[in-house]
């Protein structure tokens, strides 16, 4: 049985092959697990709390209260790589979007 720590450990590694070298997991307390995504000098707190793999946003280590990005990626999804390229994509859309 995969538990979700051994999810996002190869959720991390996948994001690893993709070039964000400096993603980790990070237990936020009351045993939730996050994926950080740092792009300095943002951070990126992604989880699957809803039915899609979402995060919060942090600018110079302060939470952007109103500030999230969702991705169309379900929380439900087994291929880390695929979730991986969402993470990634919704970073890249928030900090480079389409006008």
């Amino acid at each position: 049985m995969t538990t979700l720590l051994n999810r996002l450990q190869d959720v991390t590694e996948a994001l690893h092959t993709i070039g964000e070298n400096e993603a980790y997991i990070e237990e936020m307390g009351g045993g939730i697990l996050c994926i950080w995504i740092p792009r300095k000098p943002y951070h990126f707190v992604f989880g699957v709390a809803n039915e899609t793999w979402g995060a919060d946003i942090y600018l110079n280590d302060e939470f952007q209260d109103g500030q999230s990005i969702n991705t169309n990626c379900p929380s439900d999804e087994t291929d880390a790589h695929k979730i991986a390229l969402a993470l990634q994509d919704s970073v890249n859309g928030y900090l480079y979007p389409l006008v």
